[in-house]
């Protein structure tokens, strides 16, 4: 990321991962689909005397920015999250420039300790966790390669631990196919 940067963040949270990067890029606009998270970022902002980030309510299908309108797209702790991966990262392909970069940090499910992964599906159904989408570090990064990136980076810091992912923008996305 370099001061001449343009940064989306989908799914921000609290806004710290924005907060963190912004004295360093251009501008940022950090979005989320919480109007208390939302709120938590100003807050967070404006306590600090950052100016330089916008952040807007809403779902991520609500997006409507100009195709290759952004230079670097961060999707941290979300697409595990999602019904529609491929969908949301061809949409991300398509919002960057070319050459652009995507940053994730991505919990794999399906390598989640056994526990983890016979516990959510009953929450789920229950109402005490949200989908959960179930895929390994290998699905994901076919996922990733198939929406018109390369990866460039990654990395996971242990077994159970999320994968982070650095990729670049580099081609056409392919049409979506079953998760591998």
């Amino acid at each position: 990321l370099t001061p001449d940067t343009t940064v989306l963040e989908l799914a921000c949270g609290t806004g710290s991962t924005a907060i963190s990067h912004a004295p360093y890029v251009r501008h940022i606009h950090a979005t989320d689909v919480s109007p208390k998270m939302i709120a938590i970022c100003e807050e967070k902002a404006a306590a600090v005397g950052i100016a330089n980030i916008t952040f807007e309510c809403m779902d991520i299908d609500e997006l409507n920015l100009p195709a290759s309108s952004v230079d670097a797209l961060m999707l941290h702790s979300i697409l595990h999250l999602l019904k529609d991966v491929p969908g949301v990262l061809h949409k991300s392909c398509a919002l960057l420039k070319p050459g652009g970069i995507l940053i994730s940090s991505t919990a794999c499910i399906a390598e989640a300790s056994i526990i983890w992964r016979m516990l959510i599906p009953p929450m789920h159904f229950f109402g005490f966790a949200p989908y959960v989408n179930f895929f390994t570090q290998q699905q994901l990064e076919n996922r990733i390669t198939e929406a018109g990136f390369t990866l460039e980076h990654v990395w996971r810091p242990g077994r159970y631990k999320a994968a982070f992912i650095i990729a670049r923008k580099t081609g056409e996305p392919v049409p979506p196919t079953v998760l591998r």
